[in-house]
């Protein structure tokens, strides 16, 4: 049975920047940053987290988690990502820290 070739966390990452660009005029594409990635094995999929500058002035950032095929590079889905205050107050794609 051949191997699956799957794609590399570059490609995941070029595959979220070109899907935010397509939005350019309903989200804030200002000062974008990789923020995290992660491979989900079980699930195929790349795990991205983006953020964008909001409000230049007091510097607050949006975040984006995108779901990225990791056989074919399709983006499958994109979530807020939203920060509780207080240091224990996380929440990511594996629910909060303990």
């Amino acid at each position: 049975m051949p191997q699956v070739q799957m794609i590399d966390v570059r490609q995941a990452v070029a595959a979220a920047i070109d899907y935010v660009k397509g939005f350019a005029d309903l989200l804030p594409t200002k000062d974008v940053r990789l923020e995290e990635t992660e491979l989900s094995d079980q699930q195929g999929v790349w795990r991205i987290t983006l953020s964008f500058l909001e409000n230049q002035i007091i510097g607050s950032r949006s975040y984006k988690i995108f779901e990225i095929d990791a056989l074919d590079g399709s983006v499958k889905s994109m979530k807020a990502r939203s920060f509780l205050s207080g240091p224990t107050g996380y929440t990511g794609p594996s629910g909060p820290r303990p």
